[in-house]
């Protein structure tokens, strides 16, 4: 296998994901006007699926050549359904801790101008299936093929594997923007069960149920939610705010350092990998 990634080249990736991302986006906008939908989610659709088509193609080839395929990555392993929880839920609550920290830092600093209200707009039908399509469906599969497969396998053959954890992490938040945090916590997770199980499929399992409730909870915040907020002003802060943010990461943070302090080992090429992931 590291022969068939030595000869694929990350830059080569990377601009092949962005023309392949904008073809699809462009295909898929003049669907949406020729069909009349009125809504862009063709656009959207396809413009995520050229995202990850590209390169998944030229990966396949590249292994294919190899007389290697997608399958060395989807060793057969039961799922643990307590670990997966755990994966899915802990790293988002850190993230969002994080997140709402530095959140408070920035209202604390600055001065939040409105006009007074602040309405989330309520999540459609239409909207549920293309996030579903996207988040819990394409996402889960051709990321942790492209990120904790090709990507992370990629750098171990110039780095050590926490190098290569830490660098893959990185990336992969960087690619999710300013909510990047959570998603490179995830990956953080997700790359240690890898080197754990030598299999993506419970990272593909932690990845599914980690986006579907971030799909849920989105969908109850902006169809119950209406946030009131002083004209011209920010929001005041209040001591139940803080230590809700502050109990968010010390959670978190206790669950993360358990659960690399039981796994870290794993990162270790010498250490046999587990193979009991189980259902329980």
């Amino acid at each position: 296998m590291k022969e068939a990634l030595k000869k694929t080249s990350l830059l080569s990736m990377f601009f092949i994901s962005l023309f392949s991302c904008f073809f699809f986006i462009i295909l898929g906008i003049g669907l949406d006007v020729i069909l009349n939908t009125g809504t862009g989610i063709i656009g959207k659709l396809l413009g995520s699926l050229g995202l990850y088509f590209a390169p998944l193609v030229l990966l396949y080839r590249k292994l294919r050549k190899n007389n290697l395929n997608f399958k060395i990555w989807f060793q057969p392993v039961r799922i643990r359904v307590s670990e997966t929880l755990a994966g899915a839920i802990f790293p988002e609550i850190l993230g969002v801790g994080i997140l709402l920290f530095l959140s408070i830092l920035l209202t604390a600093f600055s001065a939040l101008p409105t006009d007074g209200t602040l309405n989330l707009p309520p999540i459609g039908t239409m909207d549920w299936i293309q996030f579903f399509i996207l988040s819990c469906l394409l996402a889960p599969i051709c990321e942790e093929i492209l990120f904790r497969g090709f990507l992370l396998e990629k750098l171990e053959i110039n780095y050590s594997a926490k190098k290569s954890i830490l660098i893959t992490s990185l990336v992969f938040g960087l690619m999710h923007g300013i909510k990047g945090i959570s998603p490179a916590i995830v990956s953080f997770v997700l790359c240690i069960l890898y080197k754990k199980y030598h299999s993506l499929i419970p990272c593909i399992a932690i990845h599914f149920v980690h986006n579907l409730l971030a799909i849920l909870l989105k969908s109850l915040v902006a169809n119950t939610t209406t946030t009131e907020i002083a004209a011209d002003t920010a929001a005041p802060l209040s001591s139940t705010d803080i230590v809700f943010v502050v109990f968010l990461i010390f959670i978190g943070a206790i669950w993360l350092h358990r659960f690399t302090k039981s796994n870290w080992k794993y990162t270790n090429s010498e250490i046999e990998n587990d193979t009991s992931y189980e259902t329980v």
